[in-house]
């Protein structure tokens, strides 16, 4: 399984790169998504990070955080991901979240949904699947 993660970069320089360094190993490709920040976060990374797995896009207008997570999605599909996995830029998820869905990922998913409210961390499959993995925690 080849795992990336999408992060929407829109006013996130002050925790982005914490984020990035927290992603592990098992996470082949990182793209971070400059969504028209206005604090050039794009830039920011290409000129502090020196982690071969991050590839900054850029879309011209800002498009909000599912416009930047399509954008990850896309260059995701080109390159060949199996899974891609969401993570804020400001630090409010775990970068090590990636972990968990590489075990729900033999089940055969082509989506996970999670929600990071109250420490949940629930996992099941889309919608057009016959059935549900467990919920898991991290």
């Amino acid at each position: 399984m080849r795992i990336a993660v999408a992060i929407p970069c829109y006013k996130v320089t002050q925790h982005v790169l914490g984020v990035i360094d927290a992603i592990g190993p098992e996470v082949e490709r990182i793209y971070a998504v400059d969504d028209a920040c206005p604090e050039g976060s794009g830039r920011f990374i290409e000129q502090s990070h020196r982690d071969p797995r991050v590839r900054v896009l850029y879309n011209p207008e800002n498009r909000g955080v599912g416009g930047a997570v399509v954008t990850a999605y896309q260059a995701a599909l080109a390159d060949g991901m199996d899974i891609v996995v969401k993570i804020d830029g400001d630090g409010q998820m775990d970068p090590a979240a990636p972990t968990t869905p590489r075990a729900t990922a033999s089940t055969g998913p082509s989506r996970c949904a999670a929600c990071r409210a109250s420490g949940c961390w629930a996992m099941r499959r889309c919608p057009s699947s016959p059935s549900s993995v467990p919920a898991t925690g991290p």
